[in-house]
């Protein structure tokens, strides 16, 4: 095992982590050499809470990937707010987010449109389909167009 890199991928669909579960998930922040981390929990139960603990990976040192799926979590504006701050994460390169089947409305895509100002960000995958956004919210996304590194971006807002 290289102890320079380390991945980590876990798939924990449709358990009751809850919101003591993501908090749980959220201290392999602590893991100093972990570069790349996706974490597939749909069906949990996260609410916007979890979703909170979760945007503390931002503290991961060395993070430059990670793909959170998240869908089906009862997760609102707040939730979204919580992963906005995602953008604070010194390493991250690549973020896919997944918050299909959700209930992020407008004021979520508002606040994931935060992410623009991702310091290092150069691709970003966000599927946001069946979160009853309107007008404003995809006008919200199309300004993540205006993020300095991003060469890279999909968005799935059916």
């Amino acid at each position: 095992i290289n102890a320079e890199y380390m991945g980590l991928t876990l798939d924990l669909c449709n358990n009751e982590l809850g919101y003591d579960g993501a908090l749980a998930l959220s201290e392999l922040k602590e893991a100093p050499c972990l570069t790349s981390l996706a974490l597939n929990l749909p069906l949990n139960a996260l609410g916007d809470a979890g979703a909170h603990a979760l945007s503390q990976l931002k503290e991961a040192p060395r993070l430059t990937f990670l793909a959170l799926n998240l869908s089906m979590n009862r997760l609102g504006y707040d939730g979204a707010l919580a992963l906005s701050e995602l953008k604070e994460a010194p390493r991250l390169t690549s973020l896919a987010l997944n918050l299909s089947l959700n209930a992020l409305g407008d004021a979520g895509a508002h606040a994931l449109s935060q992410l623009k100002e991702a310091p290092c960000l150069t691709s970003l995958d966000l599927d946001l389909s069946a979160n009853t956004l309107g007008n404003d919210g995809a006008l919200a996304l199309s300004r993540l167009n205006k993020a300095p590194f991003l060469n890279t971006l999909t968005l799935d807002p059916s």
